[in-house]
């Protein structure tokens, strides 16, 4: 049945609702039985990932990433840049708490062992080698094989309103399956038609593009962004491949909830609750205006997910700068250009693109304060906009003006 509710009856919500928290319950668990493991003996000995590394005073910071666990340590020896470089490190885990295995927390640790440059690495040495500026140098690594950037960097593509684009999720993964599923149907489709024409080409081609996905999940060493996106993306293709209704703001829901239940670390992570903010976003256009052409809904989804995460920004960080209103010009651009980008570096042209963003330097970030309150009513009129169309302006009003007022 098309466009089937994923639910029909209460007692399939409670059923659902109860193997979920079964669910969550075995991987508290099981993380729980890690814990027990880590912090049986002195040490930790663990290989990590350094996903950055900086100086604050005489020290240097950096967070390293292991198999079980996330976490800061600091030191005060003169290190080299090791930013996405594994290595061999020893941690005082008596004072780990078993809430750290799902939280970034600060823990003493030493650096025995820098391993040799993995696959990962040299594909950023190859990237980079592409690019004059600093900015590009970081910019297109980060793009292809999710490497760390400067403290710099980072706020210049904050400035711009442009971190989602960098950050690899599922935006990226949709773009890289439509590409594949594109290509795989220009070559599949005539064989198909000849020698197996009662093959179910999309869905073949859906597992093909679902492997792959995997795949680079995998290589990429199984980033939360990108494994709750590849998580997300394969949940909502099964249920599309089984006529369940995308566009549903309780499918939404339980997507979450299973996503949760499956990696409980993401319900402490506020870029999860920020992609699932962003997800929401878009349901809520097209729940009001997918009846639209859809040159238009390509446009205008763009900007009303720019100005409708406004207000849950400055909650969160606080801050707005002017060159944010080019973001959704920038992200447009950037749905049809990201494809030219992997494919100017595979054939070792990448610096062609440098142009079009050594000019974006400079600016400064203008303070922006909204209490929890403000923000709560704000969510209040988001949720109301489910039922009400009026609503949805009214959310649009409220983001304007809550910036006019706090900039002028």
């Amino acid at each position: 049945m098309p466009n089937a509710p994923l639910f029909v009856s209460a007692k399939e919500r409670v059923v659902a609702a109860l193997f979920l928290l079964l669910l969550l319950c075995a991987n508290l668990l099981w993380h729980y039985h890690i814990f027990k493991k880590i912090t049986a003996k002195r040490s930790y000995y663990a290989k990590a990932l350094v996903l950055n590394q900086y100086p604050k005073g005489k020290k240097q910071i950096l967070k390293l990433q292991t198999k079980h666990l996330v976490f800061y340590t600091s030191t005060y020896e003169k290190l080299k840049d090791l930013r996405d470089r594994s290595v061999a490190i020893v941690m005082r885990s008596k004072r780990l708490r078993f809430a750290d295995l799902f939280r970034p927390t600060y823990h003493y640790a030493y650096i025995r062992k820098v391993y040799p440059k993995d696959m990962r690495y040299r594909i950023k040495e190859a990237i980079a080698v592409q690019h004059g500026s600093k900015l590009t140098k970081e910019l297109f690594p980060a793009l292809v094989v999710a490497t760390s950037m400067s403290k710099e960097t980072r706020d210049i593509l904050a400035r711009y309103g442009i971190s989602h684009l960098v950050a690899i999720s599922g935006f990226h993964l949709g773009l890289l399956g439509l590409v594949v599923g594109m290509v795989l149907g220009f070559l599949l489709r005539p064989l198909a038609q000849k020698f197996a024409p009662f093959t179910n080409l999309s869905l073949l081609i859906a597992l093909v593009v679902a492997v792959l996905a995997f795949g680079y999940t995998a290589f990429l060493g199984y980033l939360p962004s990108l494994v709750r996106s590849f998580a997300l993306l394969l949940f909502g293709s099964l249920l599309a491949f089984r006529g369940i209704r995308l566009l549903s703001f309780e499918t939404l829901a339980w997507v979450v909830a299973v996503v949760v239940a499956l990696f409980p670390a993401f319900f402490f992570r506020i870029g999860f609750w920020l992609s699932v903010a962003g997800v929401f976003m878009i349901y809520l256009y097209l729940h009001h205006f997918s009846h639209r052409p859809k040159w238009r809904i390509f446009f205008e989804l763009s900007v009303w997910v720019f100005l409708a995460m406004l207000p849950m920004s400055y909650a969160i960080f606080h801050r707005f700068a002017s060159q944010m209103l080019l973001s959704p010009m920038l992200s447009l651009a950037f749905t049809f250009l990201y494809p030219l980008f992997l494919l100017a570096h595979i054939f070792g042209v990448g610096g062609m693109w440098d142009f079009a963003l050594d000019w974006m330097q400079g600016g400064a970030f203008i303070p922006m304060r909204m209490p929890l309150w403000l923000l709560a009513i704000y969510c209040a009129i988001l949720i109301a906009a489910i039922r009400y169309r009026f609503a949805l302006f009214l959310a649009l009003l409220f983001a304007v003006v809550v910036t006019i007022y706090q900039v002028a």
